[in-house]
């Protein structure tokens, strides 16, 4: 972002929202593109058209850990992905700029129910016509349909959940759709999964008994849909793609319509992957010029001994850094107490001081990009009662609800979180001032599970021997008892050895010192990881423990069934549930979020698992996510910004503010690459 930019755009929209902005730090991303404030004439860059782009050359990519093979059906490395998808065709696709899901190897779908209330679901959908293999052979019904039966015949274990609820697929008795599949339960994202595989020919692997065993470029493959061939395969030392100068997949009306990325590619001629004996190699090639790119998204600190000139593609992580709280602990198990322990969490400390800008604040538990499913996204199409004014990504005040409450001086304002506690408020969805912040009310509508405080907070003389020392004069009771004569002890911070994770370290310290301040008996515990694994996971022996969230799922609706619906809680240690699970077994969940009416979003994630129709899903978990984040089981701390290592010089066309641009969302940014004929960059605007 240009310096003047820069500056009146954090002065425009405040301390916490300038600090998702931009941040401090050498390599802070801008994600101007993401909130609606980039354009990209004021930027600057003239992107060319689709048709005055110069085609040609091979873009070569540094790995240090080779792709598996090409089978779809058997490889699971991480390396090959990007390689797949540009080897075969798919029957749907998910946009990356919007997570919108859009057709593909099909033409449409429609998912389609009887007036029975037991009927099961239906989907049927078309094949698109005009479709080649990279053989020359035609792609015809046949072999979508070939594709499905050998996929439940043969049930190859990559493919195993997104076969499990496939009963049939069939001609359509309909002239309007080419095949029907007979599901056997409503799946809300079966547009993006179920019709998302990769389409075999049936002339190729129809006599192939053993699919897990098959290897492709030993018989003159692969073949598929995919806009790239295998020219030639050593996986120790090189592997070439060469693309295809026609293909119809790449022209679609939806990709044409789409500002933010080129229609028609791809415009190389092919693609080169590099193999490396190890990381230095690689990064030693790169340095060199040998390779135009390393494979991977890479975090700010790991890419710090690469800033040597090469410029670097911007884009974000998939999941989030967050503190837990065990709902199954006194006082955890009240709302107002959680949210008060959001307001004494320093995020400007962690994000500029710890991470020097290379992190996002945290708000919900859907990371920026997926815009489909974050609250912000408006209209909603249900109806709802009065909402706040559409508000921006990432920076709208009602994702501030927890923000860092502090004094003008910039210290922890102890007082007004005292307050809080002991006026009974608590933030539940409507509008109202709260420790002294305005909130404006959710985006969505959405109210939390608890309305009233469950306990009375009262603050008197000190009597815990961990606040003797600490810098404060009074100490928290819940109904008249100090938390640590509740549990026989005070509540237990667990935290990582600080020589693996010092920021993490360092942030603990200073966040017990803050609770403390309050008056919350609070010690921190250091545990080696794997202990601390097992502790939050399987024992649920903790009050307060970092979590780092892995990739969210497309949509996020099946992270929030893993880590916030009951089914996958243990009720260890409540004794006022009841059984439920109760099993010495590591468990997603391990905030206990769902086990009681009080802290739920059970319905809405249900719902949303059930609901087929795409737009009243979303709404659905934009709720469920807005819920969550006002329950507060876990306390967002954080997105990673990401980084992919590419030439800059040779080559144009890159798409920046992608997840995971060097590896999820490679394929993306190959089809968009060109030689470097103007100064033209894609900014992908959400």
């Amino acid at each position: 972002m240009d310096e003047r930019l820069d500056g009146r755009f954090n002065a425009a929209i405040g301390r916490r929202a300038a600090l998702k902005a931009g941040g401090s730090g050498l390599l802070a991303l801008s994600l101007a593109g993401c909130i609606g404030r980039a354009n990209v004439g004021e930027r600057g860059l003239n992107p060319p058209s689709s048709d005055t782009i110069e085609r040609g050359g091979v873009f070569t990519i540094g790995v240090a850990d080779p792709p598996a093979g090409t089978n779809p059906l058997a490889v699971s490395n991480e390396q090959s992905y990007g390689m797949l998808d540009l080897l075969y065709g798919f029957g749907t696709t998910v946009d990356p700029v919007d997570f919108g899901v859009h057709p593909s190897v099909f033409a449409n779908w429609s998912e389609h129910h009887t007036e029975t209330p037991t009927a099961k679901p239906a989907v049927r959908f078309t094949v698109r016509e005009g479709l080649t293999f990279t053989d020359g052979t035609d792609c015809t019904v046949e072999d979508v349909l070939f594709t499905y039966r050998y996929l439940l015949d043969h049930r190859p274990e990559k493919y195993a959940s997104l076969l499990d609820p496939i009963e049939s697929v069939e001609r359509a008795s309909s002239n309007r759709f080419d095949l029907s599949m007979q599901l056997s339960e409503p799946v809300s994202t079966y547009d993006s999964v179920q019709l998302a595989v990769p389409i075999l020919p049936k002339h190729i692997w129809e006599g192939i008994d053993s699919p897990a065993e098959y290897r492709p470029t030993d018989h003159g493959g692969p073949v598929g849909l995919g806009p790239a061939r295998v020219r030639t395969y050593d996986p120790d030392t090189a592997i070439e793609l060469g693309f295809r100068g026609d293909y119809p997949l790449a022209d679609l009306e939806w990709k044409r319509k789409k500002e933010e990325l080129l229609h028609g590619g791809p415009f190389l001629d092919g693609l080169r992957y590099r193999v490396y004996e190890d990381d230095t190699a690689l990064e030693t090639a790169f340095h060199r010029g040998d390779v135009d790119a390393m494979y991977g998204s890479y975090t700010a600190e790991e890419i710090k001994p690469l800033l040597d000139g090469r410029r670097l593609v911007r884009g974000s992580g998939e999941g989030y850094k967050a503190f837990a709280f065990n709902l199954r602990r006194t006082p955890l198990d009240d709302l107002p107490f959680r949210q008060a322990l959001g307001f004494a969490f320093d995020d400007r400390y962690w994000v500029e001081r710890l991470n020097d800008g290379h992190v996002i604040p945290g708000d919900f538990v859907a990371p920026p990009d997926y815009t489909a499913v974050r609250p912000e996204h408006q209209p909603s199409i249900l109806p709802r009662p009065v909402r706040p004014a559409s508000q921006q990504l990432l920076t709208g005040p009602s994702t501030e609800a927890f923000a860092f409450r502090e004094t003008d001086d910039g210290s922890l304002d102890v007082e007004g979180i005292r307050s809080f506690l002991t006026e009974g408020a608590l933030i539940t969805g409507g509008p109202g001032t709260f420790a002294g912040e305005r909130y404006p009310g959710s985006l969505t509508g959405v109210e939390a599970s608890q309305t009233e405080a469950k306990y009375e907070y009262t603050f008197g003389s000190v009597e815990s021997d961990v606040l003797k020392a600490a810098d404060t004069e009074q100490e928290l009771r819940v109904d008249g008892t100090t938390i640590t004569a509740i549990r026989d002890g005070p509540l237990a911070l667990l935290t990582r050895p600080a020589s693996e994770h010092p920021e993490e370290a360092k942030m603990t310290r200073r966040y017990t010192s803050a609770l403390r301040r309050i008056g919350i008996p609070i010690e921190r515990r250091e545990l080696p990881s794997e202990e601390l694994r097992t502790a939050v996971y399987r024992d649920e022996a903790f009050a307060v423990a970092p979590i780092d969230g892995e990739a969210v799922s497309e949509f996020a609706i099946e992270t929030l069934y893993e880590r916030f619906h009951s089914d996958n809680a243990d009720d260890h240690d409540t004794a006022d549930i009841g059984t439920r699970n109760n099993a010495d077994e590591f468990v997603r969940n391990a905030t206990g979020y769902g086990l009681t009416e009080s802290a739920t979003a059970d319905d809405l994630i249900t719902a949303a698992r059930e609901e087929m129709a795409v737009e009243s899903r979303n709404d659905l978990i934009r709720r469920a996510i807005e819920r969550v984040y006002l329950d507060i089981p876990v306390l967002v701390a954080s997105y990673e910004k990401l980084y992919w290592p590419a030439n800059r010089t040779g080559f144009d066309g890159y798409v920046e503010n992608l997840p995971a641009p060097g590896d999820t969302y490679l394929s993306t940014e190959l089809l968009q690459l060109h030689r470097a004929s103007t100064n033209g960059v894609l900014v992908a605007r959400r």
